[in-house]
């Protein structure tokens, strides 16, 4: 029920969406919430988000929506030219002007941001996505080894969170922690993490300084 009827109605019209990484948060959370909910798991019992899609098979929510973008795409390259679809993916203002601020994303960034993620030459899609079974094909090859990847991450994550939790649980009393790039001393290991981040973000350089 789940997937046949939830999972279609949460991503209906994912096809053409241009999503930030703010909302790829907010879908998996929903995601995940509704999953821990079928298994009846709960947060105390200290399951990952990668175990619990193993669990039932189901693909996380960017794989999703990676795969329907790029099949979409792939469908609009095929169409005619006299296409509203295709004239507008392909199509570019002749005369226009841009507020000030940074520009708001559009879906030719956000294909583009895809054939990156899955490794595919943005000039060349269009004619690999013109035979329709050798561009399914690569598309489900793909996002199957970026969802591989996607699962390795986190697990090595979680791995590394876990080495750095141990090493500071077996500290010794009293042992202070110094900071590489300023020698700032802390108390704590999780204060050294916290100051070695804004220690090396103040010693980026500003605009001021470049000019």
């Amino acid at each position: 029920m789940y997937r046949t009827v939830v999972l279609p109605t949460l991503l209906y019209g994912s096809e053409s969406w241009v999503t930030y990484r703010r909302h790829l948060r907010l879908l998996e959370r929903s995601h995940q919430r509704c999953l821990h909910i079928i298994l009846n798991i709960h947060w105390s019992d200290y399951v990952t988000n990668v175990e619990v899609l193993e669990q039932v098979v189901v693909a996380s929510i960017e794989a999703m929506l990676l795969k329907a973008q790029l099949r979409w795409a792939g469908h609009v390259s095929r169409m005619e030219d006299h296409r509203l679809p295709k004239i507008t993916l392909y199509g570019e203002l002749s005369s226009s002007h841009r507020d000030r601020g940074a520009p708001k994303k559009r879906y030719k960034d956000s294909l583009r941001k895809s054939l990156g993620v899955c490794h595919i030459d943005c000039s060349q899609w269009s004619a690999l996505a013109a035979d329709r079974a050798a561009w399914r094909c690569t598309v489900h090859q793909t996002v199957s080894s970026f969802e591989a990847s996607r699962k390795e991450d986190r697990r090595e994550k979680r791995r590394r969170r876990k080495i750095i939790a141990a090493s500071a649980a077996t500290s010794e009393p009293g042992q202070t922690f110094g900071c590489s790039h300023c020698g700032w001393t802390c108390l704590s290991h999780i204060g050294l993490v916290s100051h070695q981040r804004a220690c090396s973000q103040r010693g980026q350089p500003s605009l001021s300084n470049l000019r």
